[in-house]
């Protein structure tokens, strides 16, 4: 029996956020809301790293994605009412051992609101 790995491109949650694929074309807005929030990431122990152009987050993105491509992991961009708000990842997927790496970060507006 052959099992198949795969992940969704978009999860819709029940709240009305919405998990995508991190694509290329999120460079920019990612950068943006990294650079907005390093204080608040600071209180994390996340420091992003030091990204200054749009390039050099397109770069992490093609290395993140590369994860999708070898079927060991995923990122997903967490959308809230439309705007770009977190990162949501699972790597070094063992899917034998059923095991996984998971994080996240959220933007300072998006945090405090769980139920």
């Amino acid at each position: 029996m052959q099992t198949i790995y795969s992940f969704s491109e978009i999860i819709k949650c029940e709240s009305g956020a919405l998990l995508s694929s991190v694509k290329q074309s999120d460079a920019a807005e990612f950068l943006k809301i990294i650079l907005e929030n390093q204080f608040h990431f600071s209180k994390f122990e996340f420091i992003a790293p030091n990204f200054k152009t749009v390039e050099d987050v397109e770069r992490i993105i093609g290395k993140l994605n590369e994860f999708k491509d070898n079927k060991i992991g995923v990122n997903y961009g967490l959308w809230i009412d439309e705007n770009l708000s977190g990162l949501f990842t699972v790597n070094s997927t063992n899917w034998e051992a059923q095991t996984a790496d998971v994080g996240y970060w959220l933007i300072e507006s998006a945090t405090g609101k769980g139920q």
